[in-house]
């Protein structure tokens, strides 16, 4: 019985942040787009169950070129914002 209690936990909170998770994004972009919110959420929730099927080892391989590119473009942004204070160009 606790394996099970345990899965539906899970279950349940895999589920509410998939649900938040949506609502974010549909939110987000149907504020910056002339798309519709639930035309977005549909998108998004099909491209999200199109990547579940693929297996973790095909989203890995997947994300990993996108990761390579984005993380020091990101690392970079991070360090530059903590230190913005002491550099004096107005972009950082």
């Amino acid at each position: 019985y606790g394996n099970l209690i345990l899965a539906i936990c899970v279950a349940g909170a895999c589920l509410t942040t998939a649900i938040g998770l949506v609502a974010t994004v549909g939110e987000f972009f149907s504020s910056i787009t002339s798309f519709k919110y639930e035309n977005i959420a549909i998108f998004t929730v099909i491209i999200s169950f199109l990547l579940s099927i693929l297996g973790v080892e095909s989203i890995i391989r997947i994300s990993v070129p996108i990761l390579i590119f984005i993380y020091p473009v990101m690392i970079s942004l991070t360090i530059l914002n903590l230190f913005g204070k002491y550099i004096k160009n107005d972009y950082v």
